[in-house]
Formats: structure tokens, C-alpha cells, sequence
């Protein structure tokens, strides 16, 4: 019995993947070899492109797609996974303003506020038009914080959660 051609397998309703399994070549060659005989084969379809059809991230995995691959797709379409920037009320901003003016380090400000040291210290930095000064002593008292264990069990005890 004579072998069928990759395009009468094609037309029969093999997927490209069943006739590189079937052949023992890759699924490039089996439509490199469709195009040779005048079939244009159908559009390779990514984790891209179903994310973009509307399909969730767990929809595409369960396709068969790896959780890596369909996140890396889903980075490069959406953008890279952010939480939701916090923003300071006036009222917390000028407390925080006080704090960084007398010398308090932007982490232990920041403890109190819905936002990190370093997005303080750039707001800072952009309205003062200066950077954080950095304080000595306030390293010093960090570091006698850490070697006393009662103040430590007491600064843990207190610190913001």
C-alpha cells in the first residue's frame, strides 16, 4: 500500500501534530511540506494567541500548555503582575513629610504607610528636589535595637503588621 502524501494526510483530518508523530519529523517540516504541495497550513496557534482570544490563564494550562509558558504569554501581552499602587491622602503625606524632615529613616516611616520606603523616598525626592539625607545615629539605634532582646521582642511586639 502505497504512503500517503502529508497533504492527503492533512486533508483526511490529521492534525500537523499526528502527522509528525506518524512520520518521525518535526511539525515544521510537515508544514514546510503542506506549503511545497500548494495547502497553506492554518496559523500556529500560541499561549499568546488564546490569552488573547479571551480564554483564561487556567483554561489555556488545561490545553496543555505549561503554567511558564502561558505566564511568560501572559507577561509579554498584559505587562509583568503589579499590586495596585497605593496612594497617599494629603493628610498622611504631610505626616510623612514631618517624619522624613526630622531625620526618621523612609523604612521606619513607611512602616505606617500603605506604601514601600522606596516609593516614599521617590515622592520625596520629587517634590523636595533632594534626596533622603541618610542619619547615622538612627543606623546606630537600629543596630542596639537588634542586640537588646527585650527592646527587639518589644519592637516586634509593636511594629506595624
Amino acid at each position: 500500500m502505497p504512503r500517503l502524501t502529508v497533504r492527503a494526510q492533512y486533508e483526511q483530518g490529521m492534525t500537523i501534530q499526528q502527522i509528525a508523530e506518524a512520520r518521525g519529523i518535526l511539525p515544521k517540516n510537515v508544514r514546510q511540506r503542506l506549503r511545497e504541495q500548494g495547502v497553506t497550513p492554518p496559523p500556529i496557534v500560541g499561549p499568546a494567541d488564546l490569552l488573547a482570544s479571551g480564554l483564561t490563564i487556567a483554561e489555556v494550562v488545561a490545553r496543555g500548555y505549561s503554567r511558564g509558558a502561558v505566564f511568560k504569554a501572559a507577561s509579554r501581552l498584559y505587562g509583568p503582575r503589579r499590586e495596585a499602587r497605593q496612594q497617599l491622602t494629603d493628610a498622611e503625606w504631610e505626616w510623612a513629610l514631618g517624619q522624613l524632615n526630622e531625620g526618621v529613616p523612609a523604612n521606619w516611616v513607611a512602616e505606617s504607610l500603605p506604601i514601600t520606603s522606596a516609593s516614599l523616598a521617590e515622592r520625596y525626592r520629587r517634590q523636595t528636589g533632594r534626596s533622603l539625607p541618610s542619619h547615622a545615629e538612627f543606623k546606630s539605634v537600629w543596630v542596639g535595637i537588634l542586640r537588646n532582646p527585650e527592646i527587639l521582642k518589644s519592637h516586634r511586639e509593636f511594629a506595624p503588621k
